[in-house]
């Protein structure tokens, strides 16, 4: 069990590392997700951004490993939501797209270019 000074620690952590990944609209994002079933679901990739677990990974290098996630399995809202948030944080657009670029000869042409065109997209803005 987490006592409250880990709990706050934590919670203070989690906040910091979201506002860097979701930039601008995380604000935004906390009131949306406010309701509990929200919070859960915001809460899903905040333990992978968090915590660099035993391979010490970086932010922006945890980030990635959540934009494949999210192209594997089709995801495209929180691959828009990851995608621009590994931006936040400091991936380069043209290593943000090499990253993507070698999940893509797995995929099936539909998910490519709904794939290509997001990742256009964002890295467009």
């Amino acid at each position: 069990m987490v006592d409250a000074t880990h709990a706050k620690e934590w919670r203070e952590r989690d906040e910091s590392t979201c506002a860097a990944a979701y930039g601008v609209i995380y604000e935004k994002r906390r009131e949306k997700y406010a309701a509990p079933s929200g919070a859960r679901r915001m809460h899903g990739c905040r333990g992978l951004r968090q915590d660099p677990g035993p391979a010490g990974l970086d932010l922006p290098r945890r980030e990635l490993c959540i934009v494949a996630a999210c192209v594997i399995t089709g995801q495209d809202r929180p691959l828009h939501s990851h995608l621009q948030g590994a931006l936040n944080v400091g991936v380069a657009p043209h290593a943000l797209a090499a990253a993507v670029d070698t999940l893509l000869p797995i995929l099936g042409d539909d998910r490519t270019n709904s794939v290509r065109l997001l990742l256009a997209r964002v890295v467009g803005k």
